[in-house]
């Protein structure tokens, strides 16, 4: 905290006091400093002349001139297709086509500097020139937007700022200040009908209208108009309508003012509703349009609906946004009500009217249109489509990789791609509508020609409304979804489909005329109730069904229609058949004399749980807590409630005594004796990180499940009551940086170490140093990358630079109480791989505290490196629990290149760690904290955004300390995902999974990404769903298991397992090197073994329903198998040795559903599913795959879980959806 004395400092014109302390001033005038340098590192500008495009003939140069970089490397960009130029003469080059003098193009420079690491140029817009010729300077009427202009001809330095809705002035087409004009909201008046500008009320108040009466209530319009282009003037909801600004229809069934349209039909064409009659506002300007008559019907519901000239008024469900008319003609009873007024056709009114084919054009009195482009739907394999005038070369990736688009006849007048995205290797030309083209593709492996006419179709590179094929998010062929219009549906109120008649016939609804024998089928709704307690027999079948006319009894089957046992008169309206043991029941039903059987479907009854008893592990039979109250004995008192402590507690830091002072750049707290009040204090660097508002909170627990948090922002708090019983506790604090670029918002948080009251305090000014030890390996971007990738293990995307490049490296910290150093010993030497056995790099910089405000990562202090050493030294000014994240720029490895590490946590006092709140690090110490950016941050670039989020599994334990390991599991990881090394093949573009196999595919093929696999797979001990190889490595450790891996538990170990796949799933010998090397087997097996576990979402615990959901888990006895947490072995390997972890398994077997498995792990479960989910990979559970969701995997445990079942099943389906929101946030 800032704590000096203010000086106040009055205004010299008048007004109000204002207060900046000397300490801030200082430091405002330090982070001033800093941005200015930032500011040159990154986009030193100069002089025009000195960059450029020059036109000689049919050749064009790009230009910059050098001023002193190194040039180890460069790019060259002309927007942002980069490649590397030349140096010649005092210049940096690179040679182009297809240039026009006087046109505007936009370049920029990428370039190595010894100095600074790099330097990136501003994308300059320039004017091509004719060699010889000075540069043309920008102006502020040259009709473009050049130089440094924020608009054509406005903004930056030179030309006067550009127009805008909020200036406080009239300019640019405005009718008025800041309203008018083609941008702007229209100009309010006194008769538009609507409440704007300064009025007080609708039409008055405010300075220029009368005033309003206040005892007036103001009314928002019901109804507005739009003009579209296609169908002139119509009708839509005001803004006192439920549908502001969407277009309004009428129905030809609807005979009178009263609706025809409810139930189902009102969902697909919901009413206009008013909510009485005085309460409706035509505005004039709609009354002088539509001059019918307004009035109001009442609805079966009750409610009122708004018509016009008798006809009940509707909006449809599919319309989303202002014009959209997707409604119209729906069913051929559907229309959106137009202005009745004639209006004479003109050429230039917008519309299609008169005698045109097209808006505007065609027919006897307009200019011909221009041929029509046929919508095609979904891009097939290789071709040319029109979008938006552009013509578009296209090449599926499926086919191979697209290495040059040819438009000159032949291979002639070649180039590389644009761009890969969707799926597509793309190239961008210019086209005549109509046109033919000979065009051609020079690909791997197989070249391709075709001659196409331009505009003869046009197709997309994502899944559309009208390819033929359920894609997307579309819920049919073709429809539902976001995008496509509602799938027909046999009660929406129209005729579609391949529906005879509204709502009928076809293939899915009721016949028009009858459906079985002159009436409705016996159709009846199926409810079950399951076993209470095992060998009760006592469930139930309950049946809804309706009184048809003309029938009389209904009957029922539970055998699949082999006899009807039960019946009942159809005007009972539902029948419950008792005493029914567990069992599926295929159910039909028939009208009385056997006619019209229907199948009602497959109904499960499960079995109950056994007996309950006061050691069963479940809140049940009236307990007040788990096994005791009620019908057991009493519960002890107990200050940690329902839940104990964990088997296994995660280790924390001891308490530090009182009264230390925040160093520069941490944070301090005291915890009081009594151990009943806490409070933090930080220094400047937390300041600036948090842009001044860290929002401190402290937070503890007695078990390291329940953890109670208060706030310190501001000031001191008291420890809440329920730790304050317990008499010992665990506590951690976390705070907020200024912001976050991901889609996570817990990326916000940092965190301290885990501290516990237990033993003596200590002293953190006489610690004893502590070093730590851990390797990694380089990234070719910054964390959360914007540019290119960070944590996906492929060779980079955004340029030709090698994974095997990369250097691995080896960070030792030494921390004690004076000091904090950083040594990554890193290793540079150009053209070689792992190991890069060539001179020590000292870093350019290491950048510690991000502040996350910025996709290019910004931080809160930043230091360099030693000159002739590989390491930084932090300085003292970092407290005992802070978490310290940096991130390393160093030219290391073996490109040449500039390269970063992944943002790397390591705790004061305790050494690389993920979190302090024990519930979120799945691997304990061993867990990666990912920061995986948002597709803003990443530029919008889905290519990159996605390879990033699909790496969320695959990355290794941080706990690994050699930098061989880490090159291992780099190794293996292609080994595993059948991915070549750019090295082995010399291939650009996107990385291609599964194309190098191990028998008949990769491993990859069947373990998604790392975690489960979307199919069930036939093994020699029957049908398996691929299980999560993360974590694996650490369950194979696991202090006091009963059995291993693998769904059975029968694998003891990772290698034996792995062996056990390749025999069995990829039919291959693992001890026969013509088959796979020892080596590539060794690497698999390395690959397997070190992959960790991601953390949960820091915000996990933000959502109280995630909180309560865990506390269902344990109260219903699903922790009674899933234990929360585990302890690894002290005689395993040093980096799986004596780890806490929360795997959510107590690796024993047990009977649960159609045999004996072990528990299955439930860590990263929710991340899975989001990741099967995300790439359209089915969700399936159970060893068998029989369930397709966790609700469904819950219904299906039976045997030794059928007690936790019939507990949950106890539950409201709101507390059942909190366990389940509990487990996706795994």
């Amino acid at each position: 905290m800032f704590k000096s004395i203010y000086t106040k400092v009055k205004p010299s014109s008048g007004g109000t006091l204002c207060t900046v302390s000397s300490q801030m001033f200082s430091l405002i005038t330090k982070l001033c400093l800093t941005v200015l340098t930032i500011q040159l590192f990154v986009s030193n500008t100069y002089a025009q002349n000195d960059y450029g495009i020059e036109v000689n003939g049919t050749t064009a140069t790009i230009y910059f001139v050098d001023q002193g970089w190194t040039g180890g490397w460069n790019y060259i960009c002309l927007g942002d297709n980069c490649t590397a130029g030349t140096k010649v003469g005092n210049r940096w080059e690179r040679q182009i086509s297809g240039i026009t003098v006087g046109q505007t193009y936009s370049i920029q420079l990428k370039i190595q500097d010894n100095s600074t690491g790099q330097y990136i140029s501003p994308m300059y817009d320039v004017v091509a020139s004719e060699a010889g010729n000075e540069p043309v300077e920008p102006t502020c009427s040259d009709g473009i937007q050049n130089g440094d202009e924020t608009g054509i001809d406005c903004g930056g330095t030179d030309c006067e700022a550009c127009a805008t809705c909020n200036d406080g002035i009239q300019n640019g087409d405005e009718t008025g200040i800041d309203c008018g004009g083609a941008d702007c909201e229209p100009c309010a008046t006194c008769n538009d009908g609507i409440q704007n500008g300064d009025e007080t009320g609708l039409d008055c108040g405010g300075p220029d209208c009368e005033a309003c009466d206040d005892s007036t209530p103001v009314i928002e319009p019901t109804v507005s108009i739009y003009t579209h282009t296609e169908h002139g003037l119509i009708l839509t909801g005001g803004a006192g309508s439920s549908s502001n600004g969407l277009t309004i229809y009428s129905f030809d069934t609807d005979q009178t003012e009263f609706s025809e349209c409810n139930d189902g039909c009102a969902n697909s064409w919901p009413p206009v509703l008013v909510n009485s009659l005085a309460e409706v506002l035509i505005p004039q300007s709609v009354q002088d349009e539509f001059t019918g008559t307004w009035g109001v019907s009442g609805r079966c519901d009750g409610a009122l609906q708004l018509t016009y000239n008798g006809d009940p008024l509707y909006f449809y469900v599919s319309d989303q946004v202002q014009g959209d008319t997707n409604g119209e003609g729906a069913g051929n009873v559907w229309w959106i009500v137009k202005n009745e007024q004639v209006v004479e056709p003109t050429c230039n009114d917008g519309i299609q009217n008169g005698d045109e084919t097209g808006v505007d054009c065609g027919g006897s009195q307009c200019q011909d249109c221009p041929p029509p482009v046929v919508d095609a739907g979904t891009c097939g394999d290789y071709g040319l489509t029109v979008v938006d005038g552009k013509g578009i070369m296209y090449y599926k990736d499926d086919l191979g990789t697209a290495l040059y688009f040819c438009t000159g006849g032949g291979f002639n007048n070649c180039v590389p791609p644009d761009r890969y995205e969707n799926g597509y290797y793309q190239k961008d030309i210019d086209v005549t509508i109509g046109q033919t083209y000979s065009l051609a593709i020079q690909a791997s492996p197989q070249n391709v020609e075709f001659t196409v006419v331009a505009g003869e179709s046009s197709c997309y590179f994502v899944p559309t409304c009208n390819d033929g094929i359920q894609n997307g998010d579309e819920t049919g062929i073709d429809c539902g979804g976001p995008e496509c219009d509602p799938c027909p549906t046999c009660d929406d109120g129209m005729q579609n489909g391949d529906e005879t008649g509204v709502d009928c016939g076809g293939s899915e609804c009721q016949s028009c005329e009858t459906i079985c024998n002159g009436t409705p089928n016996p159709s009846a709704t199926v409810f079950t109730t399951n076993e209470t307690i095992e060998f009760k027999n006592d469930g139930t079948i309950t049946f809804y069904f309706n009184d048809v006319e003309g029938r009389t009894d209904i009957q029922f089957s539970l055998d699949g229609g082999l006899s009807y046992q039960y019946a009942s008169p159809d005007d009972m309206g539902s029948l419950i058949i008792y005493d029914l043991p567990p069992g599926i029941y295929q159910v039909y039903a028939r009208w009385s004399n056997g006619d019209c059987p229907m199948n009602l479907g497959d109904y499960r009854i499960n079995e109950g749980g056994p007996e309950p008893t006061c050691s069963d592990r479940i809140l049940n039979q009236g307990e007040e807590r788990v096994d005791c109250g009620g019908p057991c004995a009493a519960c002890e008192e107990s200050a940690c409630g329902d839940i104990p402590l964990v088997n296994y507690p995660s280790p924390a830091l001891p308490s530090p005594v009182t009264g230390i002072t925040p160093g520069v750049h941490g944070y301090t707290f005291d915890l009081s004796e009594d151990l009943s009040e806490i409070s933090v204090d930080y220094g400047q660097t937390i300041y600036i990180q948090s842009d001044g508002n860290p929002d401190f909170e402290f937070y503890c627990s007695c078990n390291q499940v329940e953890f109670e948090g208060v706030s310190l922002a501001s000031g001191p708090a008291a420890v809440p009551q329920k730790c304050q019983d317990a008499g010992d506790f665990y506590y951690f604090f976390r705070y907020k940086k200024k912001d976050y670029q991901t889609d996570d918002p817990g990326d916000q948080y940092m965190y301290s170490s885990l501290f516990t009251t237990q033993g003596e305090r200590i002293d953190p000014r006489t610690r004893e140093t502590i070093v730590s030890q851990g390797a990694n390996w380089m990234r070719f971007r910054h964390p959360h990358a914007y540019d290119g990738i960070t944590e996906a293990v492929f060779d980079a995307v955004h340029n030709a630079d090698q994974l095997r490049y990369l250097d691995r490296y080896e960070t030792i910290i030494t921390d004690g109480p004076d000091n904090l150093r950083i040594d990554p010993q890193l290793t540079s030497a150009n053209g070689t791989f792992h190991p890069h056995e060539g001179a020590p790099v000292t870093p350019v910089r290491i950048d510690i505290l991000d502040i996350g405000d910025s996709p290019a990562p910004r931080y809160a202090t930043t230091v360099g490196g030693v000159s002739g050493t590989t390491y930084a030294d932090l300085g003292p000014g970092y407290n005992y629990g802070n978490m310290v994240n940096y991130e390393i720029t160093a030219v290391a490895g073996g490109s040449g290149a500039q390269t970063y590490n992944t943002l790397q946590n390591y705790f004061i006092g305790q050494g690389f760690n993920t979190l302090g709140d024990p519930r979120l690090a799945s691997a304990g110490k061993a867990s990666t904290l990912m920061i995986l950016p948002s597709l803003q941050t990443a530029g919008f670039n889905e290519t990159n955004y996605n390879l990033e989020r699909d790496a969320i599994f695959t990355q290794h334990l941080i706990t690994l300390t050699e930098e061989d390991d880490v090159d291992d599991f780099l190794e293996g990881h292609h080994i595993f995902h059948g991915v070549i090394h750019r090295s082995d093949n010399n291939r650009l573009g996107p990385p291609v999974l599964d194309e190098v196999q191990i028998g008949d595919f990769s491993c990859g093929s069947c373990h998604f990404r790392d975690g489960r696999g979307p199919e069930v797979i036939q093994t020699p001990r029957g049908p398996r769903v691929p299980p999560a190889v993360y974590g694996t490595g650490l369950l194979q450790w696991i202090a006091g298991a009963e059995v291993g891996l693998r769904w059975d538990g029968g694998a003891a170990t990772v290698a034996e397992q792995t062996k056990n796949a390749l025999v069995e799933d990829h039919k291959i010998d693992p001890d026969n090197p013509a088959d796979i090397s020892p080596e590539d087997l060794n690497l698999l097996i390395a690959y397997t073994e070190f992959l960790t576990v991601p953390t949960r979402s820091a915000a996990s615990y933000n959502d109280e329903d995630v909180i309560q959901g865990e506390v269902l888990f344990h109260q219903v006895g699903c922790a009674s198998c899933h234990s929360p947490t585990q302890r690894t072995s002290s005689d395993a390997p040093a980096e799986f040795r004596d780890l806490t972890i929360r795997p959510y398994t107590d690796m024993k077997t047990h009977t649960v559903h159609n045999g004996t498995f072990r528990t299955p792990a439930l860590w990263g479960i929710g991340r899975n599913i989001q990741l099967l989910e995300r790439n359209d990979k089915a969700t399936l559970f159970m060893h068998d795959g029989t369930a397709t969701s966790l609700d469904g995997a819950v219904q299906l445990h039976g045997g030794d879980a059928s007690g936790s079942r019939a507990a949950y099943n106890s539950l409201s389906t709101s507390d059942q959806q909190k366990i389940i929101k509990f487990l996706e946030s795994l």
